[in-house]
């Protein structure tokens, strides 16, 4: 399954994103993004008058496609933030943005800038 996860806000307001595809993850990882996207694909939204705002918190993006049909795939969206997301999201939304600035770091770290 490919994915895409983005933070946003927090102090500075620093927006990281990356891919992720369960594919090229270890099994851990895969089975965090799988359960993942399980949950966001079940929980809803909260409404606008719902939602809290808490100066420098984080917020997530996740998308992720599916094949609805052969060579139909359909992308959902879903937004979690610090104060309306379920524990078990934001250990997995957390676990995963490891991932992705650990794959960020290693890339940089190979490259000179010369």
């Amino acid at each position: 399954m490919k994915l895409h996860l983005a933070s946003f806000g927090g102090i500075g307001g620093l927006r990281i994103d990356g891919p992720l595809d369960t594919e090229d993850l270890a099994p851990d990882l895969a089975a965090t993004a799988r359960r993942l996207v399980a949950l966001a694909a079940l929980d809803r939204e909260p409404e606008r008058g719902e939602t809290r705002s808490v100066p420098d918190g984080l917020g997530y993006e996740l998308s992720w496609s599916v094949e609805e049909a052969p060579g139909r795939d359909v992308t959902h969206r879903r937004l979690f933030s610090e104060q309306n997301a379920p524990p078990e999201a934001l250990d997995s939304l957390q676990a995963l943005m490891r991932e992705i600035v650990r794959r960020k770091a290693a890339a940089r770290g190979g490259h000179t800038g010369r």
